[in-house]
This record gives structure tokens, sequence and C-alpha cells, in this order.
């Protein structure tokens, strides 16, 4: 695997006045003389009104030192080392788990995110490594102590804590998720009462109190499909959909089938989620398949269809529901976003630098999308782009994976 790192883009900031064929340096030490000029001092602190430097000398000691200035950046540049943006505007390989410094004109990534990582050496998924937080920018990066491996990650709608997608327990039917303070603490596994498979949940309700999630359960299929829980008892509330597809076991590999739980409308009307359709054996898993529905948060109707079957990626399903109510973000693959009619079906990200994206977020102002991005070399790093997909930044680059992203005010 390798370990180069594609860096940062960053903005050269240029002045706007000036000549434009002199070197931006250049002019803005002869700017900085002129606009001083009036506070320099001659000599052993003579005052520019000292009686010896009469007004028909200004002019011609403005002229000679906008010259000194010129010469001496020229002679400063060829004397020391360059640290000037390279050709493309592509700064040198940052080291791991690092944010290069930015143009104070870019704009900051504000807040923080969550995150689960990975031991990726030889492939985009592998053994769990953590759940963390760090600033929206990749900095400040702070791993938690749970007690258990974990899988998913969502901040709470206040930003006070972590809703723990799914986590093993020794001692359960299957997995459950669980409930931390935003540094990690006060660990507190839901236990929803009966015996079923899988628990796996992805989303609060604006109001922080239930949860949207989705039941695997090998031994009645008719029980899977999406719910929403109380959020402190762990106790089912309402069912959303049932009659998932169910799972198909091959020879070669097996596939869950199923649904898997979204997010909800800011509104709190509304849920969103995916549904898999597995393949056919020997390996189900290379011909699954997957849709997503919108369906209403009390149950009531029918879910609606709003991208078709093959136009989700299945084997990551994480979507979310933009803040402002207006777009879902997806991966097919690429990073997508539609809005809730299922119109205005389109990609955000077109970035030579990554070979796949998934594993997409929201930003708490709907401005922009945080998610993975793979890199045919081996690397999987988080990146955030602005959601008209101008402005790509990597957030951090190491040789681990980070997905199931979060972000927080």
């Amino acid at each position: 695997m390798t370990t180069d790192r594609d860096p940062n883009v960053l903005l050269a900031t240029w002045l706007d006045e000036g000549p434009r064929d002199l070197p931006s340096e250049t002019r803005r030490a002869i700017e900085t003389a002129v606009r001083t000029m009036p506070q320099r001092r001659l000599g052993f602190g003579r005052s520019w009104r000292f009686p010896l430097v009469n007004g028909s000398l200004r002019p011609a000691l403005l002229v000679v030192a906008i010259l000194i200035s010129i010469v001496g950046v020229a002679i400063y540049g060829r004397l020391r080392p360059s640290d000037q943006v390279g050709s493309g505007g592509v700064l040198p390989s940052a080291s791991p788990s690092a944010t290069a410094s930015v143009s104070p004109t870019v704009a900051p990534l504000v807040g923080r995110i969550a995150f689960t990582r990975y031991d990726s050496v030889t492939t985009m998924y592998g053994d769990y490594l953590g759940t963390y937080t760090a600033n929206a920018d990749g900095t400040g990066e702070v791993k938690l102590d749970l007690p258990v491996s974990s899988d998913g990650v969502e901040w709470s709608p206040d930003g006070t804590k972590l809703l723990i997608g799914n986590s093993v327990r020794e001692s359960a039917d299957g997995w459950r998720p669980a409930i931390v303070d935003a540094d990690g603490t006060g660990w507190h596994q839901l236990d929803t009462p009966g015996t079923f498979g899988d628990m796996s949940c992805t989303a609060w309700s604006p109001d922080g109190t239930r949860l949207l999630c989705g039941v695997a359960d090998a031994k009645d299929a008719a029980f899977a499909g999406i719910v929403t829980i109380d959020a402190t008892t762990g106790a089912i509330l309402q069912r959303i959909s049932s009659d998932a597809p169910p799972g198909v076991k091959g020879t070669t590999s097996e596939c869950g089938g199923g649904d898997s739980p979204g997010a909800w409308s800011p509104d709190g009307t509304k849920v969103v989620f995916v549904r898999h359709h597995c393949g056919i054996k020997p390996d189900p898993v290379k011909d699954e398949t997957a849709e997503m529905f919108i369906a209403n948060a009390d149950g009531s109707g029918s879910p609606t269809v709003i991208v078709p079957q093959g136009s989700v990626y299945s084997s990551e399903p994480q979507v979310r529901w933009s803040p402002d109510g207006q777009r879902l973000v997806f991966s097919d693959g690429q990073i997508a976003t539609v809005r809730p009619d299922g119109s205005d079906l389109g990609h955000v990200v077109t970035d030579e630098r990554m070979s796949f994206q998934y594993s997409p977020a929201w930003s708490p102002d709907a401005d922009w999308i945080v998610f993975s991005g793979w890199s045919q070399g081996g690397s999987t790093d988080l990146w955030a782009v602005r959601v008209d997909g101008s402005d790509t930044r990597r957030l951090m680059t190491n040789t681990a994976s980070e997905d199931s992203v979060s972000w927080t005010r």
C-alpha cells in the first residue's frame, strides 16, 4: 500500500491593486511602503516633519523608498528557501492525520465531526481502530474511550451526545445501539425488549427523543424492517416498513438483504431508508442492488421510491437529509444528491484523486458535505466539498480508513 498523500489544494491570495506583471510580494512591499510612509522615521527617530526634510525632497525620498523595497524583495526572494504554492496550487504532502494551513481567505470549516476508523492496510475495510471526534477541518482529534467496538456514529440534535449505531455485546442476540456523551463517557446500551437479531440505528428525531433503526432477523423475516425506538428505553414505538427482502447465503458470499435506516426529515414528519435486494447464488453480493424510499414517520401510508433500484450503492447505504430539508445525500459510488420528491438527481464531486466516494453527511448549515474518499493507492480519508461541487478539501491523511461521519455545530 502506498503511503503517498495528495495534499490539500489551497488558494493563493493576490492583491487586486498594483501592476499585474510584478510579483505579489513586490506589489505588497510597494503598497506597504506608500501606505506607512507618514509614520516612518528618518535616521535616529527624526520625524518626516523634521525641518531638514523640506517639501521639495519628499517626492524624491518616496521614489527612493519604493525602489529600495523592490530591490530588497527581489534579493530576499532569491536567497530564501522557497515556500510558494507549487504547480497547480499543490503544497508538500501533509503528515498523517494533519491538515495543511489554509489562506485566511479560505472559508473555515466550523463545528465538530465524529467518525469511525478502521485498519485498512490491505482493503477499504478492516479491524476497528476506534470512534473519534475532531474539528470539522480535521484538527483536534480525540479518540473516545468506548467499552466495546462500534460501527457508525451520529451526533444528537443538540450536539451533546453521540448515537453509536450498533455495538457488539457478548450476551446479546445481536448488535444493539448505544448512546454516550460527546466526550465518550456515560455509556448507555439500549436494551430493546423482545428476542430478535441485529438492530442498527442511524438517526435521531429532530427533538432527540426517538431513533430511526433497522432490524434484521433471520428467524422471523416478517419482523425485519425499519422501526423507530425510544432514545431512552429502547422500546419500539413505530414500525415504518415490513416484509423487507430476505438475505441470501451463497457459497461465495453472503448477502444480508433487508432495509437500512437513513435519516429523519428536519420537520420530523418523514424518514428515508434504503432497501437491499440480494443477487443470486453462489455470489449474491455480486449482483446486489438497492433503492431509496421516503416514508411517513408515523407509519401511515406506503413508502415511496425516490431513487430507483440500482442507483444506490448497496454496500454503503448511508443517506442523510439536509438541515434545510431541500436535499438528500447518498452514494452510488460517487457522492450524489436528490430532492425528496426524487427530482434533480445528480453527482456532487468530480475529483481524479478519488476512485470511490461514500458515507456522506451534511454540515449544520447545509453548505458543505463531508464524506469518505478512497483512492486507487489504497488510502481512504475524509474529505469536504461545497454542495455545488467546488472547493474539495482533504481533511486528514493516514494509513487507516474513516467513515460513518457525522457533523455538528
